[in-house]
């Protein structure tokens, strides 16, 4: 796992929350701090998910309410468990590298009536200048 980038860690990562994998999950980003992997957007908001949907799950659960077969087993809660005591400190430590909007490479800047004025009087300055040569 020396080679571990956005793309193969979001792969892994998204594989392990489908599959309901905490024990994973936590391997996963303890390898990313270990490797100083910096996460995407994407990455993060998949780790707040999963711990919402998974804590709703088990509540409802608890409360007898049916839902997915994972969420009951014993080893699900003891990987829940476990991925909630890091999670917050996660959370803390992470880096993450927010990925440009798909439009942004075609925005611009307006400039204000200001820039315009300051623009104006360089350029009769310069003209002025070229007249008196």
């Amino acid at each position: 796992m020396s080679r571990l980038n956005h793309e193969i860690f979001g792969s892994l990562l998204k594989n392990a929350v489908y599959r309901r994998n905490c024990w994973f999950v936590i391997f996963l980003v303890n390898k990313a701090f270990e490797l100083d992997l910096t996460l995407d957007e994407r990455s993060i908001k998949l780790l707040v998910r999963f711990k919402e949907e998974s804590s709703e799950a088990v509540a409802k659960q608890d409360r007898g309410i049916k839902v997915h077969e994972a969420y009951g087993s014993k080893t699900f809660k003891k990987g829940f468990r476990a991925f909630c005591l890091e999670y917050n400190e996660w959370m803390k430590r992470l880096e993450v590298e927010l990925e440009p909007h798909p439009w942004a490479q075609y925005q611009y800047k307006i400039p204000s009536r200001d820039e315009i004025k300051i623009e104006k009087r360089n350029e009769n300055d310069d003209i002025k200048r070229n007249r008196i040569r």
